[in-house]
């Protein structure tokens, strides 16, 4: 990952010192680079704050940058830090394919060392296939709130103004179906896996709303729009708590046990397990920083809808988003998609000063700026659906060694 401004390193480093000033470094620096990596630039294990250059500098001689900053973005979600970070190493989230094809180099060694040393595997096996069991739920529910944002939400902007009774009994419907499919997966999944009491009450309220909206549409009643924002608050607010569950069910997937097995995480195929889950953690900080800048600009469109809203005023509050979302957009190595987002960005200083009805026209505008972030979340939960089923492969593969192992000694 090649260092793409100098001087923004040296900002990284103070903005590092900051963070971890008053609490454990060697801590942070061993959960951001694994055992193996911290005792090798870090002498005797005493981590100080004077180290973290070298170790900066070492990471990015030995090429391990992406897997230290990926997960030392992951454990410090400071603004200050996420920025300084993706500024001097922005592939850090980059769009990576799926890891189907790493897995699939890394299972015949990993089949072969699990027979091996069945013992080391078994031990080993039962944690690494609860832990991916907690991540398919995190992954699976995730997956359905950005089908919520990006289907539901796409009725709300399209009817909110309008408050047509079809619009609003076709979300009621497209909703309904939705949890639907939820609480039936609900219904399949281990108890001890989730915690079903917290899913299932955003799943009843959210369809009392549906019901409320479609009853308010029929009786043309002006509480729509509240229960319109209602609904958009209640899907970002539990999207944003599982984007955050899903970031920390990543970190607990503890694969360096599992590259011991293949002979070290600093060699061939031990390298490659390790960084098996820093494409799919990686999605996950995407989708979280998106998200959350999404939920903002929800809240602008609900500004917008209110009857006593001021140019003066959403402009104001656009100006202050867009400096975020500017910021995002020119880290996505999605150019076609980037450049669609900043030409739509573009246009909104245009439209204010232009004639007409400029609150209508910058309201279609941002519809179109919304929908544009909720195809890069749907896109994104897709993504980890699919990086999901190949890292429990791993799993699988395990313990089809250690029952063919099994099965050689009984014979």
């Amino acid at each position: 990952m090649p260092l793409r401004n100098p001087p923004t390193p040296e900002r990284l480093v103070d903005a590092i010192k900051d963070l971890l000033a008053g609490g454990d470094i060697g801590e942070m620096l061993k959960g951001s680079l694994g055992k193996a990596l911290y005792d090798k630039y870090v002498p005797n294990g005493r981590a100080t704050d004077t180290q973290i250059h070298a170790v900066l500098q070492g990471v990015e001689r030995d090429g391990f940058e992406r897997r230290f900053f990926t997960y030392l973005l992951a454990r410090s979600l400071k603004r200050y830090l996420v920025q300084e970070i993706l500024d001097a190493y922005p592939e850090t989230l980059a769009d990576f394919p799926d890891i189907a094809s790493d897995v699939e180099r890394v299972l015949p060694p990993l089949r072969s060392a699990a027979s091996k040393f069945r013992l080391r595997a078994a031990a080993l096996h039962t944690g690494l296939k609860d832990e991916l069991n907690q991540l398919t739920v995190h992954v699976f529910i995730h997956g359905c709130l950005a089908r919520l944002r990006y289907q539901v939400l796409n009725i709300l902007h399209d009817h909110a103004s309008s408050r047509s009774l079809e619009g609003a009994a076709l979300l009621e419907i497209r909703i309904g179906k939705l949890l639907e499919e939820i609480d039936d997966e609900l219904q399949l999944l281990p108890a001890r896996t989730l915690d079903f009491a917290e899913e299932r009450a955003w799943v009843d309220e959210l369809k009392l709303l549906a019901a409320a909206l479609k009853e308010s549409s029929l009786r043309r009643d002006p509480t729509f729009i509240d229960t319109a924002g209602k609904i958009g608050r209640l899907i970002n607010n539990n999207f944003a708590r599982v984007n955050a569950s899903l970031v920390d069910r990543m970190l607990e997937i503890h694969v360096e046990q599992v590259a011991d097995l293949l002979g070290g995480p600093q060699i061939e195929p031990g390298v490659l397990i390790t960084n098996l889950p820093l494409t799919p953690l990686a999605r996950a900080l995407t989708g979280q920083f998106w998200q959350l800048t999404e939920a903002k600009l929800w809240l602008l469109l609900m500004e917008l809808d209110d009857d006593y809203a001021s140019i003066a005023d959403v402009y104001r509050s656009w100006l202050q988003l867009n400096q975020k979302l500017s910021w995002l957009a020119t880290k996505s190595t999605d150019s076609e998609w980037r450049d669609q987002l900043i030409s739509r960005t573009d246009k909104i200083g245009d439209l204010v000063a232009g004639d007409g009805n400029p609150l209508a026209q910058m309201r279609a505008t941002l519809v179109e700026v919304d929908r544009l972030i909720l195809s890069k979340l749907d896109k994104v939960a897709n993504h980890l659906q699919n990086d999901c089923k190949s890292l429990m492969r791993v799993a699988t593969t395990i313990s089809l060694a250690i029952d063919e192992s099994d099965e050689e000694q009984a014979a």
